[in-house]
């Protein structure tokens, strides 16, 4: 990574709850089957007991859609209580040469 590039993928779990911003604007969506909420470089929600927040942190202008957001938290592994390791972090594809 070069040191130019801001681009960070935040994947926390926590016993608490996420708050946003009072200026954030929110959407509902659905993610791994539990309800969650949305916003611009930010997806979270509930599973097994924990809440789990997937944060893209990069300039606004680059700032990932939803959609991105969710297909990532799709490859998480399950994690949770019973599990040795809680999440499987996402891994960028890398591209055959």
């Amino acid at each position: 990574m070069r040191r130019d590039d801001p681009d960070r993928l935040w994947i926390v779990q926590s016993t608490g709850q996420w708050t946003p911003p009072a200026t954030a604007v929110t959407t509902p969506v659905t993610v791994r089957g539990h309800p969650g909420r949305a916003a611009p470089g930010i997806v979270v929600w509930s599973e097994h007991g924990l809440t789990v927040a997937i944060r893209w942190d990069t300039y606004p202008y680059h700032v990932p859609d939803t959609a991105r957001l969710l297909g990532i938290a799709a490859t998480l592994g399950e994690g949770g209580r019973n599990s040795a390791s809680p999440y499987v972090p996402y891994r960028k594809p890398t591209t055959a040469t």
